[in-house]
């Protein structure tokens, strides 16, 4: 016999909150007939619970008190439960109102009820077990749990309520019970011996019992699930999907959607989202989850692994999908607010406590920067002042090292077209040709590379991103000077930093194209030299002040095509060489982090810019 069966009666250990456990509530209701449903849930709460299920897919808590306000001089404590969507409990009382089934609530009223979340291992293998051997699996982590008096009463009075209920059905007549995990065992001893006792308590008064919409903020400590997964399973459940749920393809859906409201932003460009960032996130997330000895990504390893792979703003966008659930978009004024031991009821702060725990949780710290509100954004381009401009010194460094990598990479290409090769005679030379070698080894010749040595150093580097042929795109034009003997001279084209506020004083911007001349001279701002005038694109403009003003002999060009012909005689004019690399022999994902910067709207922001960058 299945050790969830007693006589006629069919026991399904639950955890409240979480999807598998619903799932398997309403597979064993749609296809076994039961004749009647006994939950643990008290009979005062039972009205408010169906009135609240009436009121699906809006999620409601049920509130209670103990005694009246005015009775008390200590702070208000209330106890809730939450109509959850993924709760077992509730999805066994949705089916049985469509099945016209009996339903009896049979906990105890048990006043001053404590909380006794559990500890367990991932309910999501359930999927792939079942829930039978999953409980056996797991009997030993819940003998374990702590237990409380008011445990032994609840499960004495559940089981003589049990007793009762089957004895009237008869044995032919079968009863569905769904309780919590920790209690079966302690039910059915009760069961098997001399059946339990009633308990004499009694419950609130019902004008004591109301029903409240969550707000929005608060569906991530009132649901077991995340609110996308709960929308999601809600859609599924009232759909005709004759398919499985599948709580994987929930996650990956999550990110697609957080990919499109990421890209509706202007701003999030800074950020690639792409499939191979995707793809990162999600092999991220299992190794997190993993590491959690869990089965499911918890949201926490999500925004984690989104931050890891893509950036502040995506997880942002991931954390917001994840948490919202259109039902509750406009819960109205009266509205709770809640976190997990404490809320706002009625504009005043109250204890709360759950009347249905469910899984202990497990809190996790991330830092992430907001979104700035318009209000925000607007007093911070106001603030901004555009003659006392500087740079972020961890960004000077990150380009500054780009610069000197890129300047020795070009010298070295420059000699690449005068290497001469020839057959080992007496000396290596400046090492072994292994091309030539290989292809002259049919005539056991060993050949060697001589390398002449180039005269003179590269003293500008032109870095183009990306053209601007109408100067819409990349509307800001400036040169800044060096502040220090190891940063360059830099002239760029860029996005208007006062358009992406991003803290007090602190804009960002997006470089198009910039000239770093190093070791740094004082240079007028390039833009206004009539001497570019004939410049048909902004890059070459930067271009040609870069012949202007470098008194070394090579200049490194990198872009996504070489430069004209006209640029590189009005080079010869001047005795400089053009060393061209192409912009595809980079990384994507370092110029893209490259070419991201921000503008501080004086020094004295860098004290505190560190706090929003």
């Amino acid at each position: 016999m299945s050790r969830f069966q007693w006589r006629n009666v069919t026991a399904i250990p639950i955890v409240h909150g979480r999807l598998p456990f619903a799932i398997e509530v309403r597979r064993q209701l749609l296809e076994h007939r039961f004749d009647a449903l006994a939950v643990e849930l008290p009979p005062s709460l039972g009205p408010a619970v169906q009135e609240a299920i009436t009121r699906l897919p809006k999620v409601n808590v049920v509130l209670y008190r103990e005694r009246p306000d005015f009775l008390t001089s200590e702070p208000r404590h209330l106890w809730y439960v939450p109509v959850d969507p993924c709760d077992a409990i509730i999805e066994a009382l949705r089916v049985a109102s469509g099945e016209r089934t009996v339903v009896h609530f049979v906990d105890a009223e048990t006043p001053e009820f404590s909380p006794r979340p559990l500890l367990l291992p991932d309910a999501h293998a359930i999927f792939g077990l079942g829930l039978e051997k999953w409980y056996e699996a797991i009997l030993p982590e819940v003998r374990s749990q702590v237990r409380t008096p008011q445990d032994a009463v609840r499960e004495r009075h559940m089981a003589a309520r049990i007793t009762a209920i089957a004895h009237e059905l008869g044995d032919q007549r079968r009863l569905l019970f769904v309780c919590g995990l920790g209690h079966w065992e302690g039910i059915k001893r009760h069961l098997e011996g001399h059946g339990g006792n009633l308990s004499t308590d009694v419950g609130p008064d019902p004008a004591l019992v109301e029903l409240r919409p969550v707000h929005p903020r608060s569906l991530a400590h009132a649901l077991g699930e995340s609110p996308f997964l709960t929308q999601r399973f809600e859609e599924w459940r009232s759909g005709t999907s004759a398919g499985p749920f599948d709580s994987i393809k929930v996650v990956q859906d999550a990110l697609l959607v957080a990919r499109e409201v990421h890209r509706e932003d202007p701003s999030t460009l800074f950020e690639q989202a792409g499939p191979p960032e995707l793809a990162n996130l999600l092999r991220y997330a299992r190794k997190l989850t993993l590491h959690s000895r869990r089965l499911f990504p918890s949201v926490f390893s999500l925004a984690v692994a989104a931050r890891g792979c893509i950036g502040n703003d995506f997880a942002v966008a991931l954390l917001n999908v994840l948490n919202h659930y259109p039902a509750n978009d406009d819960p109205g004024p009266e509205s709770i607010e809640m976190t997990d031991s404490e809320g706002s009821f009625d504009g005043e702060a109250a204890e709360l406590s759950a009347r249905t725990p469910g899984e202990a949780r497990t809190m996790g710290q991330l830092k992430l920067r907001r979104r700035p509100l318009p209000e925000e954004a607007r007093r911070w381009r106001l603030d901004f002042d555009g003659h006392s401009q500087c740079s972020w010194p961890p960004e000077d460094v990150a380009l500054e090292n780009f610069r000197d990598f890129v300047m020795k990479r070009a010298l070295g290409l420059a000699g690449l077209g005068i290497v001469r090769t020839e057959p080992f005679r007496t000396s290596f030379l400046d090492g072994l040709a292994m091309r030539e070698t290989l292809r002259n080894w049919h005539k056991a010749e060993v050949h060697v590379k001589e390398e002449p040595r180039i005269v003179g150093r590269v003293g500008s580097l032109v870095l183009i991103f990306e053209e601007d042929a109408d100067g819409t795109k990349f509307p800001w034009r400036t040169t800044w000077q060096a502040e220090k003997s190891w940063e360059s001279t830099l002239a760029f084209y860029a996005t208007d930093p006062r358009a992406d506020m991003v803290g007090p004083k602190i804009g960002r911007m997006r470089f198009g194209g910039a000239w770093f001349l190093y070791p740094p001279l004082p240079v007028p701002d390039i833009w206004d030299d009539l001497r570019f005038e004939r410049a048909r694109l902004p890059s070459e403009r930067l271009l040609l002040a870069a012949i202007a003003w470098t008194p070394e002999r090579f200049i490194a060009y990198v872009a996504a095509t070489p430069p004209r012909l006209a640029v590189k005689q009005a080079a010869a004019e001047f005795g400089k060489h053009i060393l061209y690399v192409p912009l595809s022999s980079f990384s994507p994902k370092t110029l893209e982090r490259l070419r991201v910067a921000h503008v501080l709207g004086g020094k004295e922001v860098r004290t505190w810019a560190g706090d929003y960058l």
